[in-house]
């Protein structure tokens, strides 16, 4: 994912699109009942070649609040184990009504860790 790309949103219903322009896509699906909770599922591009590797994977940050720190935070982690790319998708459960933000960051064992900045994207859980 890239720091500072452009964004465009578009949602039908409880479906949204969002690409991040230039560099990768992440699709935010959701399904659930409305005004109780909702399965929201993120996917995305792999086009980074060092996380497909071992030691490479893809960690995904969640909050309520925009523009939120991951300092603190606990991320999914989504490590590379086998076969041609690392995992690039992955369903919070029952997450409540309102706004969720994600922030989803490559890494690999080359260059020391992280591999790319975080970009934001947010979904709305009516």
């Amino acid at each position: 994912m890239c720091l500072n790309d452009q964004m465009r949103l578009s949602a039908i219903a409880l479906f949204a699109w969002i690409m991040i322009t230039g560099c990768s896509s992440s699709k935010i699906e959701a399904k659930g009942v409305k005004g109780v909770s909702a399965d929201v599922t993120l996917s995305w591009t792999n086009r980074e070649k060092d996380v497909n590797r071992a030691g490479g994977g893809y960690r995904i940050y969640h909050s309520t609040t925009a523009n939120f720190s991951l300092t603190g935070l606990t991320p999914v982690d989504l490590p590379y184990v086998s076969g041609a790319t690392a995992p690039n998708t992955y369903t919070y459960s029952q997450l409540s009504p309102g706004v969720h933000y994600f922030k989803i960051i490559a890494y690999s064992a080359l260059g020391g860790g992280q591999t790319s900045e975080a970009t934001q994207v947010s979904y709305t859980i009516p």
